[in-house]
């Protein structure tokens, strides 16, 4: 299993946000399977955005593997 990505560093990353060593470690983590919660889907996708912004999230989100909201780690 990979990194756990926060919500803040999801959208930091897919908006370009990061600095340069941000943005190339995030593509090796990205390039991984990345993972996130349940918790973190629901912030990612809480907020309004373009529908392109949308669209991209729901495809990160869709290609991420998800931790349950009552799974042990």
């Amino acid at each position: 299993m990979g990194y756990l990505i926060d919500s803040n560093a999801i959208i930091d990353y897919l908006s370009g946000n990061l600095p340069e060593k941000g943005m190339l470690w995030m593509n090796d983590v990205i390039n991984e399977t990345p993972v996130v919660s349940v918790i973190v889907k629901i912030e990612v996708l809480g907020y309004k955005n373009s529908p392109e912004t949308d669209q991209l999230l729901n495809e990160f989100i869709g290609a991420c593997i998800m931790i349950p909201y009552r799974m042990k780690l």
